[in-house]
């Protein structure tokens, strides 16, 4: 049936963009402006709908440490759309002090110092993650200023804990976790460990409407192991909807998990920063209206300020299979130039308005990416060359042509790997380059070696600190903290022997058996993290992970489960009026019960869904406006 349109004094609307990259090209003439420009638009389209926050979901700067300039112009653009008398509806009911800990735990638009028309909330991405001596992102510093609200970061990151911001706008109600960028291996060690606590309202917890926002690898890139993503049943529990930062692809439109029983929203990024048929798709930001009893309604806002781009391939043993000579450089220059004129013909049909061309006559220049295949034995032309004849025509000279031929191979397409047989055995346009962890990991791999006492792992994080985040004394704080590390282990050993056998003389020869120990302890920790790289892919939707109980065969075991004695834990109360406290969910858990007891604080975990749950779960998933589907 048709659902009923609720009051729109009764609705909490949010503004959804992610991957801003503010700053990127920024000593390009031609696209320094790019990201500012599209930011501006989605701030003005946020206060020209009304919303009562923008949230965005990470990589909001380009690099970890933005120049002045780029610094200067995003507080400008704040500044201009986010301060003013305009009046903000929400109440905040959990402990400010846990959830806004850089904006001196309090949000910004209850700051009596600031008049804040639009809030903004905001995780930190892997371009602006926290780093240095007190682990500060960028996001510290607008989040002190007052500018956003920074939330999501964690202080450990081998144990990770996300508690929600619980929101109240009269009768609807929202629980906004957030979780900044980890590195992707370790936070699927520490999933794989169960060390992750998601906390949940302690009272009425059916009646919030659960919001994720992160920011990690969604799927599996080509050549990429299953440990650098976060597999979405990883967050089976009680999560109404998801917000998928770090994938540029736009799959804004909610989607169902087939392995998660939420929705997901895959925004993309707001800017082009590779030219791949990835971000060739139209480039959109979306509103989230929730009404109470947590239905939604989702609309997707086209962005009209981002640069067309073109990509094509053309193969020179298809346009020249009747020419003799296969390296002659005019006739290869002949096809590619009339190809790309074509290109840019068709880049015509994707230019902003002219209202916008009127403000930002620079956009009108189309981004082109032409790949030639020169396989079989046919000539080049020197791309950066060729692509001066379009400089006044397009915004990437340099970068218009990429010839590529493809490498003989045997071995089975992947299914991670494009679809396109263009694409195939090449370097894709947006793989990573040479990490710091695939060098490490080679050197060991190939000396046989490891380090004696320094982490592996560790050891990565500081020279991809050093090299770059520009974290200078980032190795020498990593050396000399492990050495501290041994020298205080050293001497907490050497008074157990003592205490142990008062006889046992610490000499020389003592000290290199500990050393010999901690040496060991290092090669097994090395191997163990050489071994988790080829941890096999997770399995299929259709035979969901982390489920305890999935047939009756199992019954009697779980008979026996449910009748043993849960150990209760008490848990310190995070949040004022009604909603006292939260409680910690295993994530190889289904959901936890919703009939623990909350008069003292214990929680109890069930491996199977209640009734209640799986009715709330239902509600959940209907919009208004839109039949609802069984």
């Amino acid at each position: 049936k048709e659902m009923k349109e609720p009051d729109s004094g009764e609705i909490i609307k949010i503004m959804i963009a992610t991957d801003n990259h503010l700053g990127y090209k920024r000593r390009d003439t031609v696209l320094k402006e790019d990201s500012f420009i599209t930011f501006e638009e989605i701030l003005k389209k946020a206060r020209d709908n009304n919303v009562d926050f923008l949230l965005l979901g990470g990589d909001l700067f380009h690099k970890n440490k933005p120049e002045k300039e780029t610094l200067h112009r995003t507080i400008e653009i704040l500044r201009k759309y986010c301060l003013g008398d305009g009046e903000v509806n929400l109440k905040i009911q959990s402990d400010q002090r846990v959830n806004f800990k850089s904006n001196n735990g309090i949000v910004n638009y209850e700051d009596p110092n600031y008049n804040i028309a639009l809030p903004v909330f905001a995780i930190h991405g892997n371009h602006d993650d926290p780093s240095g001596e007190n682990a500060r992102s960028i996001l510290d510093t607008l989040s002190a200023a007052n500018m956003i609200n920074y939330i999501g970061k964690t202080t450990k990151i081998d144990e990770v804990e996300i508690k929600p911001i619980l929101i109240r706008k009269k009768k609807v109600k929202l629980a906004l976790y957030g979780l900044g960028h980890i590195r992707d291996e370790r936070l699927y060690r520490t999933f794989q460990s169960k060390k992750v606590k998601i906390f949940r309202p302690k009272k009425r917890n059916n009646e919030w409407f659960n919001l994720m926002v992160l920011h990690q690898n969604r799927v599996e890139r080509a050549g990429a192991m299953s440990k650098n993503t976060i597999n979405e049943g990883m967050l089976k529990g009680f999560f109404n909807m998801v917000v998928w930062g770090h994938e540029h692809k736009q799959m804004i439109q909610p989607s169902r998990s087939e392995v998660g029983d939420f929705d997901v929203i895959q925004p993309g990024s707001s800017i082009r920063t590779t030219l791949n048929k990835d971000e060739a798709i139209e480039k959109k930001i979306g509103i989230l209206e929730i009404a109470p009893n947590k239905n939604y309604r989702f609309n997707s806002i086209k962005l009209q300020t981002v640069r067309p781009l073109v990509i094509d391939t053309i193969y020179l043993k298809h346009e020249l299979k009747d020419v003799l000579d296969k390296e002659d450089p005019d006739t290869i220059s002949k096809i590619v130039e009339q190809k790309i004129e074509d290109m840019i013909e068709s880049a015509k049909d994707d230019i902003p308005p002219p209202s916008v061309l009127q403000k930002y006559p620079q956009l009108a220049l189309p981004l082109i990416r032409l790949k030639v295949d020169y396989s079989g034995g046919y000539g080049t032309l020197n791309p950066q060359r060729f692509g001066q004849r379009y400089v006044d025509r397009v915004a990437n000279p340099k970068t218009m042509v990429l010839f590529f031929r493809k490498k003989s191979t045997t071995k089975k397409k992947s299914f991670n790997m494009m679809e396109d047989d263009e694409d195939m055995n090449i370097q894709q346009d947006n793989a990573d380059p040479l990490s710091i962890h695939r060098v490490i990991q080679d050197i060991m791999e190939k000396d046989h070696a490891h380090l004696s006492i320094l982490s592996e792992e560790e050891l990565e994080k500081s020279l991809n600190q050093f090299v770059e985040k520009e974290e200078i004394h980032a190795i020498e704080e990593h050396v000399q903290g492990y050495i501290e590390h041994v020298q205080k282990q050293l001497w907490k050993d050497t008074k157990k022997l003592l205490k142990t056998n008062p006889s046992t003389q610490v000499n020389h020869e003592c000290i290199e058996d500990l050393l010999a120990q901690y040496q060991q302890k290092a090669a097994a920790k090395a191997s163990l993290e050489r071994e988790s790289s080829h941890i096999p892919s997770q399995p299929s939707p259709s035979t969901p992970p982390m489920t305890q109980t999935t047939s009756s065969s199992s019954s009697t075991n779980h008979k026996t489960t449910t009748k043993r004695k849960t150990k209760k834990k008490k848990f310190k109360s995070l949040f004022n009026d009604d909603i006292q406290a939260t409680q910690p969910i295993d994530v190889k858990s289904e959901v936890m019960d919703d009939d623990s007891d909350s008069d003292n604080n214990t929680q109890r975990i069930t491996s199977t869904m209640p009734q209640s749950q799986e009715d709330d779960t239902r509600l959940s998933r209907r919009r208004w406006g839109s039949k609802v589907k069984k």
